[in-house]
């Protein structure tokens, strides 16, 4: 993915623009809860965090696909001051500690991953005992970016590998649980299966 975005960028016109030209914040919808009402709940659908899913809780804020991007904690950038992001699909809530966006101007989810992975975002970074990228500042980064029609041929292409991306990912969580229904079973005799080939 990485690659051909990378390509695209050394061959095409691109003009330096804002994020907020090519991306839609969802930020005022976030929700944090806490650990105490978490518990209460029933554990039906993925509750992220600033880098990953922290739990699961009993309804969804967002449903469809989604970037997220880390706001703050120890590391809100990899080494190379490429901001940590996630791509989300389903049914889903996010707490207060990652920034979610969807792309717009042409700009597919699948670029806006692709994008986002390449750029150096280590400027941008406030405070020392909580690294953070605030919400002006992600909007204000200027970057060298493509205009909405060749975002759209890049979105063309990006979108069925993040498509399949995310269809490993179901297939991942449905083997998941076939595992955690029939590990158990299997360990406490109740299958049969001395008699199985190997």
């Amino acid at each position: 993915m990485l690659t051909i975005f990378n390509n695209a960028r050394d061959t095409a016109s691109w003009n330096r623009r804002k994020l907020s030209d090519v991306l839609t914040f969802f930020d005022n919808l976030r929700k944090p809860l806490s650990s105490i009402q978490r518990e209460k709940m029933e554990h039906i659908y993925p509750y992220y965090g600033a880098t990953s899913i922290v739990d699961y809780v009993e309804d969804y804020l967002f449903e469809g696909t989604y970037i997220l991007v880390s706001e703050d904690g120890a590391n809100v950038v990899d080494p190379a001051g490429h901001p940590l992001t996630q791509y989300t699909h389903g049914k889903f809530w996010v707490n207060n500690h990652a920034h979610i966006v969807k792309g717009t101007n042409g700009y597919s989810e699948a670029l806006v991953y692709a994008l986002l992975g390449t750029l150096n975002m280590q400027s941008i970074v406030t405070g020392a005992a909580q690294p953070k990228i605030n919400q002006a500042n992600l909007r204000n980064f200027e970057a060298v970016l493509p205009e909405s029609n060749e975002a759209q041929e890049l979105s063309n292409i990006l979108n069925p590998m993040l498509q399949q991306m995310i269809l490993n990912d179901q297939e991942n969580e449905r083997l998941s649980a076939l595992r955690d229904t029939l590990l158990p079973q299997l360990m406490s005799g109740l299958f049969d299966i001395s008699g199985i080939e190997l």
